[in-house]
């Protein structure tokens, strides 16, 4: 061999690199850059006649975004790139160090931990809260403070004036009319005139002198002190009734009382909607519920009350080749394994589209020495002359293998619902490729074999022995029909049967 033949030399993939000589023999190695997956085949090497095996492999770029939900590797949301991929995350949140996870800002940091609030800031998971001073009420941009008008709405009767106290205090200050005495308030003893000559007393829930000519009654406002917390809406409960009642908004759980357990982020997980394969993930306040997201091999809504999360079936579509069996591959796995039903095998694939089939024997292929040998060239030639001396033996011989070609023929037609061959009790019916019937046939204590010929994309070689008659051996009970058989071993069966 001419060692100094060379192959042209191999550019390596886009996104990728080749090593190695291209010299007779030499081998070439491809890779990809990271980010990137190998395509192809990861080597090649240059054959004697200048060529090399194989094809030119390419680098593709690898996802790293699908699994975990669309977010890959990073905490909250990921984008994939170009080789690589790049994570961020929700408002309220940072970015942590390692380019991945997400923490929550701490947005009451700055301003001498008052943040972007005037008075008080209360940081919360991904956002804050801001809070006034006593005296102070909270504007709508939820920032800023105002002094509270403690005389709207108004704590006097009607025959008192109301004068608002100035932040830092609190309150207003009520003052009688010319001709009332008392402390003015709708909660105390009121304005009365003296000398009317009766007391009147206001029911539970109502404040006033009762009289006609007076303050009389009037509902208690149990929103008026400021019952409940910032978060929190407040109601008056009507007299007779006293107090007040105070509402969460969505997202809180709580009473919403400044005494009491005021207004808390509602835990959506807690109890969990989701069902067992899936992650839940709790909606901040002022949003409500949770999110569920389904594990690894697993699709759905993963809500107990949904689609729930189901097997991904790798079977469909039907990844495998048309003689292969497909078996998904249980969650938290992902797709299916290819497995070839019996008869088949996969030396040249592995059982998908992509791969080859073929039909292959049942049984071991046996030592070559004990294969029954279809008669060469050459042998011919030895026949022929050996014809001429024993002319007579093979005319006789010609006769007996006529005959017992038309006897099998016979029997084959008439043998397809068989399970039996009466030519040999040892033959059963084996397996059906095909719409065709093949037999096994016993060879004494040799291991029995599959008589069959190539069918679809199905290329194998099979061997035809010879068939015992009442413990006689019957040669010749098989041959080629094919005339482009090179091989001893490619036999077809004759008629519809193989026997």
């Amino acid at each position: 061999m001419d060692m100094r033949v060379t192959c042209p030399t191999l550019a390596a993939p886009e996104n990728g690199a080749v090593t190695g000589g291209n010299s007779y023999q030499d081998v070439v190695q491809f890779t990809c850059n990271h980010g990137y997956q190998l395509i192809g085949d990861s080597s090649r090497t240059c054959q004697a006649d200048g060529t090399w095996t194989g094809a030119d492999p390419a680098c593709r770029d690898i996802n790293e975004c699908t699994p975990n939900g669309g977010r890959g590797p990073c905490g909250h949301t990921c984008r994939n790139t170009v080789g690589s991929f790049i994570c961020s995350c929700n408002d309220g949140y940072t970015l942590n160090s390692d380019g991945w996870t997400c923490d929550d800002i701490n947005d009451c940091t700055n301003n001498g931990g008052r943040g972007p609030c005037e008075h008080y800031c209360h940081n919360t998971v991904g956002s804050f809260l801001c809070s006034c001073n006593t005296g102070y009420a909270l504007n709508s941009d939820g920032r800023t403070c105002d002094d509270i008008d403690d005389c709207s709405p108004n704590p006097c009767v009607t025959q008192a004036s109301c004068t608002d106290v100035l932040s830092p205090g609190t309150g207003a200050t009520c003052t009688c009319g010319t001709g009332y005495v008392g402390d003015g308030r709708k909660g105390g003893t009121g304005c009365t005139a003296p000398g009317m000559g009766a007391t009147c007393t206001c029911g539970t829930g109502y404040v006033g002198d009762g009289l006609k000519r007076g303050t009389g009654c009037t509902d208690i406002d149990g929103c008026s002190v400021s019952p409940c917390v910032a978060l929190a809406s407040c109601a008056d409960v009507p007299a007779p009734g006293t107090g007040a009642t105070c509402s969460c908004p969505a997202g809180y759980d709580g009473n919403g009382r400044t005494d009491g357990t005021g207004c808390t982020d509602n835990d959506g997980c807690s109890p969990s909607p989701c069902v067992t394969q899936a992650h839940c993930t709790d909606v901040p306040a002022p949003g409500v519920g949770a999110t569920c997201n389904c594990t690894d091999g697993y699709v759905g809504d993963g809500r107990k009350h949904g689609s729930g999360c189901t097997d991904i079936d790798g079977c469909s579509p039907n990844p495998c080749h048309p003689q292969a069996r497909c078996t998904d591959i249980p969650a938290p796995g992902i797709g299916a394994r290819c497995v070839f039903t019996e008869g088949f095998n996969h030396n040249k694939g592995n059982g998908s589209q992509g791969g080859t089939g073929s039909i292959s024997d049942k049984h071991n292929q046996g030592d070559s020495a004990n294969r029954t040998r279809i008669p060469t060239a050459a042998t011919i030639g030895i026949g022929v002359v050996a014809a001429l001396l024993f002319i007579g033996l093979v005319a006789a011989v010609a006769v007996i293998v006529v005959l017992k070609r038309k006897d099998g023929n016979a029997r084959a037609s008439n043998a397809v619902e068989d399970t039996t061959d009466d030519r040999d009790p040892g033959t059963r019916k084996g397996p059906t490729f095909d719409n065709r019937v093949y037999d096994e046939v016993s060879e004494g204590n040799n291991a029995n074999r599959l008589h069959a010929i190539s069918t679809g994309n199905c290329d194998s070689v099979y061997e035809y022995p010879d068939v015992r008659r009442n413990g006689d051996v019957e040669e010749g009970a098989y041959q080629s029909l094919d005339p482009n058989a090179r091989i001893e071993s490619e036999y077809q069966k004759l008629g519809n049967r193989a026997v």
